[in-house]
């Protein structure tokens, strides 16, 4: 019996491990355009869906990169191959806090379990607020080929049971609610715990409909 492997699962995070021992020196954020100069490794998997990219900020407000989307539609298993560009619209800095929104864009490839293919485009926009104990995210994501136009919203909602400094573990407890009705025609509510120390960032949880979900990022 031949047993499938998901693209993005058990190799992705068998790197995660590799990667999180080898890359311990600087700090994470989980931001589509980080510092000028930063290049950031990104692996997120769940039961039918997973992410896989590399992006490199070349500008403090851009980022170019590549990305691989995986979307599993009913029967078809959707691939989408991208070249990202990523743009910091605003940002607002507070004492304590910051707020951002980005423009984030990809052009490329589609390809199915079906044996089609064709050209892609990818459009979204992101908008974050963050402090030292609360998070917040809201983001729409748009995938478009001659064979599907697919959308996508996530909120998420977090805060820091404590604090902790630059050199010590940080751990959030955050929720978060997506809908994607070419996946599944529901919203989908997943607590997990995001971790992150220095340059390294990893979250895991599951949903309440019992889908796995894992995210970690690397940041160069």
């Amino acid at each position: 019996k031949t047993v499938d492997i998901p693209l993005g699962g058990i190799y992705g995070y068998l790197m995660f491990y590799i990667i999180m021992t080898i890359l311990i020196s600087l700090k994470a954020l989980a931001h589509p355009v980080t510092y000028q100069g930063g290049t950031m490794l990104k692996n997120m998997a769940r039961e039918d869906m997973s992410e896989t990219s590399v992006t490199y900020s070349f500008h403090r407000r851009l980022a170019i990169g590549l990305e691989y989307d995986r979307m599993q539609m009913g029967a078809v298993d959707t691939s989408w191959g991208l070249v990202e560009f990523n743009g910091l619209l605003k940002r607002w800095n507070g004492d304590h806090s910051q707020a951002n929104i980005y423009l984030l864009t990809g052009v490329g490839s589609y390809w199915d379990n079906q044996r089609e293919e064709s050209f892609a485009t990818k459009w979204g926009v992101q908008a974050d607020y963050e402090t030292r104990k609360f998070y917040t995210l809201a983001q729409f994501l748009s995938w478009h080929s001659d064979q599907v136009d697919s959308n996508y919203a996530l909120y998420r909602l977090g805060f820091a049971p404590f604090t902790a400094g630059y050199d010590d573990l940080n751990i959030w407890c955050i929720a978060q609610l997506d809908y994607n009705k070419d996946m599944r025609n529901e919203v989908q509510i997943t607590p997990f715990l995001r971790f992150y120390f220095k340059n390294v960032l990893w979250e895991v949880g599951a949903s309440l409909q019992g889908n796995f979900y894992g995210q970690f990022m690397v940041h160069l």
